[in-house]
Formats: structure tokens, C-alpha cells, sequence
């Protein structure tokens, strides 16, 4: 029969972390519902984001729903990680995501672009066991309220390594962490995308105007880079802020395999579906034209880049050839 020791402590109450994260995402979730719907996550299946909101305007009586990205909240203070289960889960997400940190001080609330995992994601894949080959590692967020063009930079030198065992590899780069005996890399994001407090979008409704606006903005940049992605166009724009104190965006660069069947892949996927829409509904000669001459234009950027497209374009891609030219034929015979 085990014995506790009589000195030793034990308790069957709530670790108090985890009562401060949980009052962190009550002031976080308040805040945010004077702009938009909020949808909790259930910690059992926080798995990357603890809401899932949809920006809101009021039309009269009504709020007419916009939108739609996701949160993570962390108190102030606190370390902010991600695993590979975490990376996973957000890059098969495709909304935009947002860090957000609650200050329970003077319920207050700071909102942070994530625009930096995107080129993790185009670069290194799936955060698999086969893609960790170094052993368990985390990726540290650090937020940069007025993030720059030599912070931009630091991002760049992270996806210039062959994989991600590479960069596990660089020492440079990695640090370790002893309390959960994991390899870390720093990652910088931002920059901030606005800053509010419980008492301000109470008694000001210019405030939730503005704030709305600024969000919507950024929403509507993060989806341009995430559609962007999904058709296979991986050169994401970013955003920073210039010596004047200006948001400007840049496009990021980095080594990447056979850029040509991205730059194909893309234009037959928007044209495919361009087509298929188009039959749907019906068209006219200047547009069938114009799609030639669209056709045309692509074929002959393959034929200067692309020795052998059949060799190089993966079978989903040719099946999007395939899909194109068809829809095009029947466009074309219809009128």
C-alpha cells in the first residue's frame, strides 16, 4: 500500500495557469464581440485557435455578417508556442489567422498579423514525424508591434534552407527549450493590427468603425496570400512598415522547385474554372477571344520555360489541362 508522505502537497483543485488563460479568453472574447460573432473553441479541441469569428456590420437592425478568420489569445506574459500538430492545423485551415493578447490589467486587448506562417507552410510542408526528423521542436511567436523591413528579412533567412531538418540543424538559429525539452525557433510576427480596450469600444462607436475597418483590410490581404496558395502561386506578399512609419507590402522570396508549373498550374486552374463558369451562364464571341488569346498567351509561356510539361506537371495539374481544354471546345462549338 502506497503512503503519501505527510509533507507532501497535494490538491485536487484548478491549476491556477489555466484559470488566468481561461479569464484571458472570456476579456478577449468580450472585446471582440462589440465587432464580430464569436465562436469559442472547446479546450478538447483546441488543437490552434480558441475562436472562429466572422466581422459583423450593422445595417439598421441588423448585423450583416462579413468575414471570417480565427484567434488564438494568450495572456499577457505568457510564452506563445506552436507544435507540429498546432502548424498542421493552421496551414490546413486556409482563413486568416490572428494572435491575440489579453491584458486582464486594463482589459485590454492587442491583435497581431500571423502573415509569417504562410511561408513556413509554402516551404517546409507538413510538420510531420517524417518532416521532424531533429526530434521535438516548437516554434516561439514573438509579437512586433511595429514590425520592419530587417524583421521581414529574418523570416526570409529561415525558408532559405533546403527543409525543415536543415533548419532544425542550424545553430544559429535553434535555441533549446529545458522546461519542455524541445528545439525552438524564434519566430517574429506582425506587425500589431490594432490595440483597444473593453472601455473604449463601449463608449465610442467610431472606435469598432475604425477597428473593423482595419481588421476587415487585413483580412481581405491575408486571403488574397491564402488563395494565392491554394492555386499554387507561391510568392506571398507581406507587410511591414518603412522608415516613414508606413505599411508598406513586398513580396517574399525563396527558392523554390520548378516555379514554371506554379506559374501554370495557376493560370489553367483560374481559366478552368473561368470556363466552367462561363458555360454555365453563357458567353459571347469577344469573350471565347479573349480566353483564346489567354490560352494562346500560356501555352506559348510553357513552350519557353517548360521543355516538357506532360514530364514535369503533376497528374492533378493535367487533369486541369485536360478540363480546360475541353470546357473551351464546347464554349467554342456552343457559339
Amino acid at each position: 500500500m502506497n503512503l503519501l508522505k505527510h509533507n507532501q502537497k497535494t490538491s485536487s483543485g484548478k491549476l491556477d495557469s489555466y484559470y488566468q488563460g481561461w479569464r484571458a479568453e472570456v476579456l478577449a472574447e468580450y472585446i471582440l464581440s462589440e465587432i464580430a460573432f464569436v465562436v469559442p473553441v472547446h479546450v478538447r479541441s483546441d488543437v490552434g485557435a480558441d475562436f472562429f469569428c466572422t466581422l459583423f456590420a450593422k445595417e439598421e437592425r441588423y448585423l450583416e455578417p462579413g468575414k471570417t478568420f480565427s484567434i488564438q489569445v494568450k495572456a499577457k506574459g505568457k510564452e506563445i508556442t506552436l507544435n507540429s500538430t498546432n502548424l498542421n492545423f493552421l496551414a490546413s485551415l486556409r482563413i486568416p489567422h490572428y494572435l491575440c493578447i489579453a491584458n486582464r490589467k486594463n482589459s485590454s486587448i492587442e491583435i497581431y498579423s500571423c502573415q509569417q506562417l504562410l511561408p513556413l507552410f509554402i516551404k517546409f510542408g507538413n510538420f510531420s514525424r517524417e518532416n521532424k526528423t531533429e526530434g521535438r521542436f516548437l516554434i516561439k511567436l514573438k509579437p512586433i508591434k511595429r514590425y520592419l523591413k530587417r524583421n521581414l528579412i529574418n523570416i526570409t533567412k529561415l525558408v532559405e534552407k533546403n527543409d525543415f531538418s536543415d533548419l532544425l540543424k542550424d545553430e544559429h538559429v535553434v535555441k533549446w527549450n529545458e522546461k519542455k525539452k524541445a528545439k525552438q525557433i524564434e519566430l517574429e510576427i506582425g506587425p500589431q493590427v490594432f490595440e483597444t480596450s473593453m472601455e473604449t469600444l463601449k463608449l465610442n462607436g467610431d472606435e469598432r468603425k475604425t477597428i473593423s475597418a482595419c481588421l476587415s483590410d487585413w483580412i481581405n490581404f491575408d486571403y488574397f496570400n491564402i488563395n494565392n496558395f491554394s492555386a499554387c502561386v507561391y510568392s506571398p506578399l507581406a507587410r511591414y512598415f518603412n522608415k516613414d512609419n508606413v505599411l508598406t507590402t513586398e513580396t517574399i522570396s525563396f527558392n523554390q522547385e520548378n516555379p514554371e508549373t506554379f506559374v501554370y498550374t495557376y493560370t489553367t486552374t483560374r481559366l478552368a474554372i473561368l470556363l466552367e463558369h462561363l458555360k454555365r451562364i453563357g458567353t459571347n464571341v469577344n469573350e471565347i477571344n479573349t480566353l483564346n488569346q489567354l490560352i494562346d498567351l500560356l501555352s506559348e509561356k510553357n513552350k519557353i520555360n517548360i521543355d516538357n510539361k506532360n514530364d514535369i506537371m503533376p497528374d492533378w495539374t493535367k487533369e486541369w489541362d485536360a478540363r480546360l481544354r475541353k470546357a473551351y471546345s464546347e464554349l467554342s462549338g456552343k457559339n
